[in-house]
């Protein structure tokens, strides 16, 4: 079984401690022999085969797990329960148990020849698997019981023990994440971490599934190609499930199903920082979204092409409701990779927000290839280095570790970082040079009247001509009440929820009825500031484009004939509108 073949490496030389992380011994996998096993199972086999060790599994729940049928067909059933038994291992390690007696009894045990042999003439050894360490080696020791810390000073004897080198035995560690451990016990272990199964090891496993499960079948439209990339970087039992499901019922797993399943599980791993981006047709209209589409063109077209000189960061910038969040979905689309929505690290208990901080950024790397999108980046993550540390260090840990993985250069090609703000200026200096900005501004008069019949199509399925009259007249009002695309999507959600239908006249009416603050200073504003990082004059939607309908708060700022920006004004600008903007 390759998925194990990290552990075997570090075991090979013997009494070698490993601190098992990411995938649980418990998923599914393809074994040698192509049926498919628990990890664990693989890991038992191969242990006996090339290493002569017998696998031994410890938690809390089931106690001692040491029986298997493969003892009996090789002889060493009753050598393996007599050394067990001499050292109590059978009675101090039932469920439920005290740890610190056992562990003990486990320290000497490992720190002993077995005195057995198999039948081949190979000495006979032993490797304890200790499952949900997490739950019996808490990191914060100031609350742990007098069991726990006996257990944990135990564990740190014996990942150091020269008899347990010296006699082979194996130990092994598995948590959900290192940082489950405080530094100091991991320090006895050498790591390995096992990554969730990738869309390249989904197919196979999924192709074994369809054929033991001969009666479960994909939905119509649905490939096994597909379905490998829906659930990639996801537990194999998941996939298993939902396969002997359609097996037992007749019932096809349709994509909804292993979107829905994918969603649950990358929760699951991330911890909940990681949710999917829902894969829907995207809605991209207008020569200011336009532009900011074309240049990420060129990154798609790098993450497909896994090219090194792919930018990493990409910052698009500008005012709300202008589909930042549409070019995310977009992005991904086009290069043929998935989309994971940040969700905050930030957590209560002292040393959790670091340890979630790294291990978001760890999935991310893990994950590739993908596109990580951080909707409203500057409330989302920490972006600035605090002044006072009020949360005993958790926002500088984060921002140390949003740092460290924007500066990974080894990530081009294979990962974007896409972060979307109104507010760009609450990112520190040394946070915002990581990124290329793009601006992404509020769309033109003249383009209302096609993104408005997009917004009819995508709330009632009807299509509507830019150039009806009603139609034009609608988007004019639009326009001059400051509404924004999403504000023009809300007005005709509550039209059509209202009339039952969204035709011309309806569409007028919805515009009519609109009201209430669009907030159109605050989003002039945001679009100055996104124009004021933005890292290249031919992001610029004008640029090269001296026909460009420049709207009147640019007046005087932008020079159509060179492209260039006069700062002055702008800055001037900028200030005016300051004690007005609440972005």
């Amino acid at each position: 079984m390759r998925a194990v073949e990290p552990i075997l490496t570090e075991l090979g030389p013997g009494g070698i401690p490993v601190l098992w992380t990411g995938r649980s011994p418990r998923d599914l996998d393809l074994d040698e022999d192509g049926k498919i096993r628990p990890l664990i199972e693989g890991l038992r086999r191969q242990l006996r085969q090339r290493l002569g060790m017998v696998l031994l599994t410890y938690s809390k729940a089931t106690g001692l797990d040491w029986e298997s049928p493969e003892l009996a067909n090789h002889g060493v059933r009753g050598v393996v329960e007599n050394a067990l038994r001499a050292h109590e291992l059978l009675d101090l390690g039932a469920p439920g148990g005290n740890l610190a007696p056992f562990m003990r009894a486990v320290w000497l045990f490992l720190r002993t020849p077995s005195g057995g042999a198999w039948p081949d003439g190979r000495p006979l050894r032993f490797a304890l698997l200790v499952e949900f360490a997490e739950h019996l080696l808490p990191r914060d020791h100031s609350g742990a019981s007098d069991d726990e810390l006996a257990a944990i000073e135990w564990v740190r004897l014996l990942s150091s023990s020269l008899a347990l080198r010296q006699h082979g035995h194996a130990f092994i560690v598995h948590v959900p994440d290192e940082g489950h451990l405080d530094a100091h016990t991991r320090s006895g272990f050498v790591l390995v971490r096992l990554a969730q199964p990738n869309r390249e090891a989904k197919r196979p496993f999924l192709d074994v599934l369809l054929s033991t499960y001969s009666r479960a079948r994909l939905a119509d439209g649905l490939d096994p190609a597909t379905a490998a990339y829906l659930t990639a970087n996801t537990p194999n039992w998941s996939l298993e499930t939902l396969l002997r499901r359609s097996h037992a019922t007749g019932q096809p797993v349709t994509s909804e199903d292993l979107i829905r399943r994918r969603g649950q599980d990358v929760a699951a791993v991330s911890e909940g920082m990681l949710t999917p981006m829902e894969e829907q047709p995207p809605e991209l209209f207008g020569r200011t979204i336009e532009h900011a589409r074309r240049l990420l063109e060129r990154v798609a077209a790098g993450l497909r092409q896994a090219d090194s000189r792919t930018p990493h960061n990409v910052l698009l910038a500008g005012a709300p409701g202008t589909g930042k969040t549409e070019l995310a979905r977009w992005l991904a689309k086009e290069a043929g990779i998935n989309c994971y929505r940040i969700n905050s690290p930030k957590a209560g208990i002292v040393g959790e927000t670091e340890r979630r901080a790294d291990l978001l950024f760890r999935i991310l790397d893990e994950w590739a290839p993908n596109v990580a999108f951080a909707d409203e980046v500057t409330e989302l993550l920490t972006t600035e280095r605090p002044e006072h540390d009020l949360d005993a260090g958790a926002s500088r840990a984060v921002i140390g570790a949003l740092l460290a993985y924007l500066g990974q250069e080894s990530r081009r090609g294979r990962t974007v970082f896409l972060g979307a703000s109104n507010c760009p200026w609450r990112m520190s200096d040394a946070l915002r040079a990581r990124f290329i900005v793009i601006p992404v501004l509020m769309p033109l008069k003249e383009d209302y009247p096609g993104i408005l019949c997009r917004l009819v199509r995508r709330t009632a399925g009807v299509e509507l001509a830019p150039d009806d009259a009603q139609v034009r007249d609608a988007a004019q009002i639009f326009f001059k009440k400051g509404a924004s695309a999403r504000h023009m999507g809300t007005a005709l959600n509550n039209a059509y929820l209202r009339l039952g239908r969204l035709g011309p006249q309806e569409v007028l009416e919805a515009a009519l009825d609109f009201c209430g603050d669009t907030g159109y200073h605050s989003a002039v504003y945001a679009d100055l500031w996104a124009i004021k990082l933005t890292t290249s004059k031919s992001f610029f939607p004008w640029h090269g484009r001296q026909d460009y309908p420049l709207p009147d708060y640019l007046a005087g700022i932008v020079d159509l004939s060179s492209g260039e920006l006069d700062r002055e004004a702008l800055e001037r600008r900028i200030r005016e509108l300051q004690p007005h903007a609440k972005v």
